[in-house]
């Protein structure tokens, strides 16, 4: 498969929890200001309060997905349901990386 294909086989839902997760993986670096100052910065900042809240959001979403799928509620495509289980873990790792952080 060429990669265009791929990223359009690829559900949202699982490329959402991993753009909204990058903030969190990076909460370290933005809480002990090892990030510059300045508009980078702010972006940065702004965005991990977002994510904050709608990663968990998304965890329990991907989670209800995986389910399902899992107890055959609606079957998914093996593929579907490898992307949903990979974003889950993204998920979950972001949140416990803010966990460890604080």
């Amino acid at each position: 498969m060429d990669n265009n294909r791929v990223m359009l086989v690829v559900p949202f839902l699982p490329k959402l929890v991993l753009v909204m997760s990058i903030p969190l993986y990076l909460g370290y670096l933005i809480k002990h200001l090892l990030i510059p100052e300045g508009a980078f910065f702010a972006v940065a900042y702004g965005w991990a309060v977002i994510s904050v809240v709608v990663v968990p959001v998304l965890c329990a979403v991907e989670g209800w997905f995986v389910a399902r799928a899992w107890t055959g509620g609606r079957p998914l495509r093996s593929y579907a349901l490898r992307w949903h289980a990979i974003g889950l873990a993204i998920g979950i790792g972001a949140i416990l990386a803010v966990l460890a952080v604080r």
